[in-house]
């Protein structure tokens, strides 16, 4: 069954995929130029930062997702509490032009929420 983000948004970065090469092998990078996409590049480092600033790995309870939209992002996220007794969620969503930006400031919120409650 396909989940929609709505439903439930997604470990950061699901579904992307990567290809890495040497840093200084520019005949390969610019081979591979030709198959990145600008809006998934730009949608998974938003999603990398959020999990970033949280410190957090793929073993923390949180999600985000990212969609390009023209010259904004729109970025989704959600933080639980690990002490599984807790139970607490919080999500929230931003809009805006520099995805990292947003990403960061969604990270700072919703840990600051689940510490205030």
């Amino acid at each position: 069954e396909v989940l929609d983000p709505e439903v439930m948004i997604p470990q950061v970065a699901q579904g992307a995929l990567a290809v890495e090469c040497r840093s200084d092998d520019h005949e390969t990078q610019a081979l591979l130029a030709a198959i990145d996409h600008p809006e998934s590049r730009r949608a998974v480092t938003a999603e990398r930062a959020f999990l970033t600033e949280l410190g957090g790995d793929c073993d923390l309870p949180a999600g985000a997702f990212c969609v390009v939209d023209g010259a904004e992002v729109v970025i989704s996220a959600l933080l639980a509490d690990d002490d599984d007794e807790s139970g607490q969620l919080l999500s929230a969503t931003l809009r805006g032009v520099d995805g990292e930006a947003l990403a960061i400031q969604l990270a700072q919120q919703l840990s600051a929420g689940l510490s205030a409650q």
